[in-house]
């Protein structure tokens, strides 16, 4: 079992180092300007199973600079799911965004939609479950003062703590867990094609709407066959290829 434990062990780190060291050269091919060897190291780690913020950053950074829209958007865009604090993952989304030929609104909603979202976005799943965690120890600690310290102004600062303390540790519980949802199951896509027709019905036959460009995000409604219905930003819907988008 020892040995056993051993060679697991020494396994785990020959590929933590192997995959360290094939980041590094991916990092090295992109500062020499060499995108597409740097795309292929980035996305041979992303086969192995790897994952995290600079990795799609990166990838999604090597991907526009190789002109590919749909790919360095669709990175940018996972980057940010994981950090939606990060300031650089964000400038380079609108920038590659403001590249595409679809110029679409978002559509309008409630105020009070916007601000939920953006306090979700100021920290990312680890922070907002840190925060919950330490807020929820500062419950018990508040508590403790209120119990057994006999000051009285002690027990009625401790007992007030620990109700605020209690309220923001369960918010931030919430938005750990909606931010761990948004993340894994956003519900869009990005248009992978360069251009894709968007029909009324899930076939060929339907009626053309709108015609949707390389590096357009929709939402997806539903799926039929070979076929997804999907919503624009502005609201319009309608059927595509499945083959023509990349989930998020």
């Amino acid at each position: 079992m020892k040995r056993l434990n051993l060679w697991l062990l020494t396994t785990l780190l020959v590929g933590c180092c192997a995959s360290a060291q094939t980041y590094e050269l991916a990092n090295a091919s992109y500062a020499a300007e060499k995108y597409d060897e740097a795309i292929r190291q980035y996305e041979t780690l992303m086969e192995q199973g790897y994952t995290s913020v600079n990795l799609e950053y990166n990838l999604g950074n090597a991907y526009f600079r190789t002109r590919q829209l749909g790919p360095a958007i669709l990175h940018y865009e996972r980057a940010l799911r994981m950090d939606p604090s990060n300031a650089d993952v964000r400038h380079n989304l609108e920038f590659a965004k403001s590249q595409t030929v679809d110029k679409i609104e978002e559509a309008s909603e409630l105020f009070l939609t916007r601000w939920w979202r953006s306090l979700r976005n100021r920290l990312s799943t680890d922070g907002w479950a840190v925060l919950a965690v330490v807020t929820f120890l500062l419950v018990l600690g508040c508590l403790a003062c209120y119990f057994f310290v006999r000051r009285l102004i002690v027990r009625k600062l401790g007992f007030s703590l620990s109700v605020v303390s209690l309220l923001v540790s369960l918010l931030a519980f919430v938005m750990a867990c909606q931010s761990r949802s948004w993340e894994l199951h956003s519900g869009e896509a990005v248009i992978f094609a360069p251009t894709v027709t968007l029909k009324s019905t899930p076939d060929e036959s339907g009626t053309d709407l709108f015609i949707l460009h390389e590096g357009t995000k929709v939402s997806l409604k539903s799926e039929l066959g070979e076929w997804m219905e999907v919503q624009t930003e502005d609201g319009n819907t309608g059927w595509l290829p499945i083959v023509a988008l990349e989930r998020i």
